[in-house]
């Protein structure tokens, strides 16, 4: 198996593409729009309640609403920013998706796995050309993966992982 030193571009194949649609957040949003629409309503409900008496999480001079007015404020901003915070994500998301599609090509490319750094719960691999890669404990190959095995590659015009594998270095 040859060493890469870039990706090297190749056609999706069905599989690929068919993965690549069920992950976007816009598939998830259309068929399950019910769903998804009461969880969101939810979420904003309940942050534009909370979210006004609850610190954040680097506090630095925050201090606590001392007045209804102020409460009020406050929630009024949650809830114009969270929506429109969600509402940017789910956009950026969809115009990723559809380059990756309307592209229709992938990036495959076999590494050479030089340095394992074992964190805990997840490991950094270190693959030639300081390339680095993270494998958590949930993942395939976590508890496989050793210095001089290869990994091959597989991501989408715009760098999304489509999957890994390890494979023995063999000639």
């Amino acid at each position: 198996m040859e060493i890469d030193k870039s990706y090297r571009v190749e056609k999706f194949d069905d599989w690929e593409l068919q993965n690549i649609k069920e992950k976007s957040i816009i598939h998830s949003i259309v068929t399950d729009w019910r769903l998804s629409v009461l969880l969101l309503v939810i979420v904003i409900v309940v942050a534009s309640v909370f979210g006004p008496i609850l610190p954040p999480k680097y506090a630095g001079s925050w201090k606590p609403t001392t007045t209804t007015d102020e409460y009020l404020h406050r929630m009024q901003l949650i809830l114009i920013g969270l929506p429109c915070a969600l509402l940017l994500a789910i956009i950026l998301n969809g115009i990723r998706t559809y380059i990756d599609l309307k592209s229709s090509v992938k990036r495959v490319a076999n590494f050479h796995v030089t340095d394992v750094i074992n964190l805990g719960f997840f490991k950094i691999l270190i693959m030639n050309g300081w390339r680095l890669f993270s494998i958590r404990a949930k993942d395939d190959y976590f508890t496989s993966v050793q210095i001089g095995q290869i990994m091959v590659l597989k991501r989408t015009a715009t760098y999304r992982l489509i999957n890994y594998y390890l494979t023995d270095n063999k000639p």
